[in-house]
């Protein structure tokens, strides 16, 4: 009888190594169970409703009370075997002739769940093939590669769930995964798919991709029908990436509250870095666009005339809106926390209603242009907008920053006049002085406005100051002494 604390145990102690060969003797050895290995009751409190497996199997398992490492190749699987896993290994890569053995498929058939032994970074080429009844798998963090056809023919499995550790996909790696609805990828490293990766996935319906994806092989989506529109090329890997990454609007596209705020809707917005809007559509909807905070730029078409609720609030990145000429209506909170907006240029539309809120909290705006179309807004429009305006005017009163904005725009207009006509402020000044005075007491004059002033140009000043005296009777209030000496100090 064996002594159970002893630390060799009972029965057989030779050592059966992997990938070598099993004694004649081994079809009488049980599969499970028996002296040479461990205690049926410590195996299933080891797995916990997982399994032993067929082939090359490497399995180590410290026991609390003989403080030993078993390291066992099981070869032999019973009918009556009460499990209805498969272990994947560092070392299973599978044949594609043993892949597709009767025995094999037979095997496969069984199996419910997927054990994944430590210290592995890959799962095998054609680990999983042909598990057709499996439905859940959890790869855990360390994996950083799913080799050729891993889960192939996997017809049952609806959901898998990716570590972060994962940088590359195979090719085949999940062909004919049937049954497939989501994948999400978006918390990944991973940089590749391979060639037909997803192939035939029929029922896959949402695919969140990352930022590191950079390259994939052909046809990765083949016959994913319901992953794009019909109009798109499911063989354009490309194409279906591009879609993936974007938004699209459309005319009816008005989100409640609880829509958009939904865990699933946050959670697609975030892989959002593209907006399409679709042709014939007048309006951008309540939180169409809402908390995508990896959108950076938006091109809002021609024909579009109002922005809904929220629709682009929260973008956080949004950096660059394009908006067109036939925009009368931005709508309350449209723009609310999007704070990484630097400039908004509104000259060129028809806008005529800001909503309250529209760019609240937009810490990083500086510089916006208004139309003169502009006619109403709500309150608090600019709120927090420190950047947009001096400190001594209120950023929350809407209609002291519009007057602000307004008279900063007549003033950059007077500015690329006088560029054009190689003038000063100060020399603007003047002829405006002069234009009121001639106009008044020497229409006569007023016509040859500058050619007087081009006798003068030396001594503007003096010159005014005289007519004024002549004309009025009085010098009239004195110019900016800054301006005068800038002028005099261009020479």
């Amino acid at each position: 009888m064996s002594d159970p604390n002893s630390l060799n145990g009972g029965g057989d102690d030779s050592t059966v190594l992997e990938g070598s060969e099993m004694d004649s003797t081994a079809d009488e050895t049980p599969a499970i169970g028996g002296d040479d290995f461990i205690a049926s009751d410590d195996f299933m409190r080891l797995f916990v409703g997982f399994v032993t497996v067929d082939t090359l199997v490497a399995m180590r398992w410290l026991d609390r009370k003989w403080q030993k490492v078993v390291e066992k190749k099981l070869t032999k699987v019973k009918q009556d075997e009460p499990f209805g896993g498969i272990i994947v290994h560092g070392g299973n890569h599978i044949s594609i002739g043993e892949a597709v053995s009767a025995a094999r498929k037979e095997r496969m058939k069984q199996v419910t769940n997927v054990v994944f032994l430590l210290n592995i970074t890959k799962v095998g080429v054609h680990a999983c093939m042909f598990a057709s009844i499996l439905v859940v798998v959890d790869i855990p963090e360390g994996i950083t590669s799913i080799g050729y056809g891993s889960f192939c023919r996997c017809s049952s499995l609806k959901e898998i769930k990716f570590p972060k550790s994962l940088t590359s996909i195979g090719e085949r790696s999940f062909y004919y995964c049937s049954s497939l609805e989501e994948v999400d990828l978006l918390h990944t490293n991973v940089q590749e798919l391979g060639t037909n990766a997803f192939y035939n996935c029929t029922s896959l319906r949402e695919m969140k991709i990352p930022d590191s994806l950079q390259t994939f092989g052909s046809d990765v989506f083949y016959s994913c029908s319901k992953l794009v529109p019909s109009d798109a090329n499911i063989k354009g890997n490309k194409a279906v990436v591009a879609h993936l990454r974007s938004i699209i609007v459309h005319g009816g596209n008005d989100l409640s509250y609880d829509e958009a705020n939904s865990a699933a809707r946050k959670e697609r917005m975030k892989q959002v870095r593209k907006v399409v809007f679709l042709l014939n559509i007048t309006k951008v909807g309540n939180f169409a666009c809402f908390k995508a905070s990896n959108l950076v730029t938006v091109d809002i078409p021609e024909g579009i005339t109002s922005i809904g609720f929220r629709s682009f609030a929260w973008c956080s990145s949004l950096k660059e809106i394009k908006f067109p000429k036939s925009l009368t209506s931005i709508g309350r909170s449209s723009f609310r926390y999007c704070s990484s907006l630097e400039k908004v240029d509104l000259l060129h539309t028809k806008v005529q209603y800001l909503g309250t809120n529209a760019f609240a909290f937009c810490t990083s705006l500086r510089e916006m242009k208004v139309p003169d179309s502009l006619q109403k807004f709500g309150v608090y429009v600019f709120y927090s907008c420190s950047k947009l305006v001096p400190s001594n005017i209120n950023v929350s009163d809407s209609n002291a920053v519009v007057a602000y904005l307004r008279s900063q725009q007549k003033e950059e207009k007077r500015r690329k006049k006088r560029k054009q006509k190689g003038t000063t402020r100060l020399e603007e000044m003047y002829r405006s002085r002069f234009e009121a005075l001639y106009s008044k007491h020497a229409p006569h004059k007023f016509k040859k406005i500058s050619s007087v002033m081009a006798k003068y140009k030396g001594n503007l000043g003096e010159a005014l100051a005289a007519a004024e005296e002549k004309y009025a009777g009085e010098a009239g209030p004195p110019l900016p002494a800054a301006l005068v000496k800038s002028h005099w100090s261009r020479g």
